[in-house]
């Protein structure tokens, strides 16, 4: 199982128990619900899709070797999500956004199934953050920025069960 499946179930098994009234349930007003994170990553992640997407068929070659981006998944370095990217909504219910994750990840799936590895890591697009980054990076990235979320998601729910 590849690291962008491992993260997802992992993040599913973590959702399944939640009511909606869970789901919607902030720690603090300045924080993201669950709901909300999870809104972000289907907005992220179907950007990324969307841009790689883009630019993997015939964009000119540019040959950006991997970057170590491994520390995207660490939450003690915060770093705020583009506008476009921010939750629009304060109430989801929980069946909408788990259909809307699958969606978003079947259109990923497709991507890949589509993309020569090899090709892709000849292809880069800017990230704000981190600078040009070959299109099979973006792919490691989902699931880093996934796995960061789900450590916020960890850290709501305890929150919120102390309520």
């Amino acid at each position: 199982m590849t690291h962008l499946e491992q993260v997802r179930t992992a993040l599913l098994e973590e959702l399944q128990p939640l009511s909606d009234e869970q789901y919607n349930m902030k720690p603090d007003p300045s924080a993201w619900s669950i709901a909300q994170v999870l809104e972000h990553l289907i907005l992220a992640e179907g950007f990324i899709v969307s841009m790689i997407s883009k630019l993997a068929k015939g964009h000119e070659v540019t040959n950006i070797p991997d970057k170590p981006i491994h520390f995207i998944a660490d939450r003690s370095r915060k770093a705020p999500a583009p506008d476009s990217m921010k939750p629009t909504k304060d109430y989801y219910a929980k069946e909408e956004l788990i259909q809307k994750l699958e969606q978003t990840r079947k259109r990923t799936h497709a991507f890949i199934e589509e993309h020569d590895e090899e090709e892709l890591s000849k292809r880069s697009m800017p990230h704000p953050a981190l600078g040009d980054m070959n299109l099979k990076q973006y792919i490691e990235f989902i699931a880093l920025h996934e796995q960061r979320h789900l450590a916020q998601i960890r850290e709501v729910k305890e929150a919120i069960a102390q309520k």
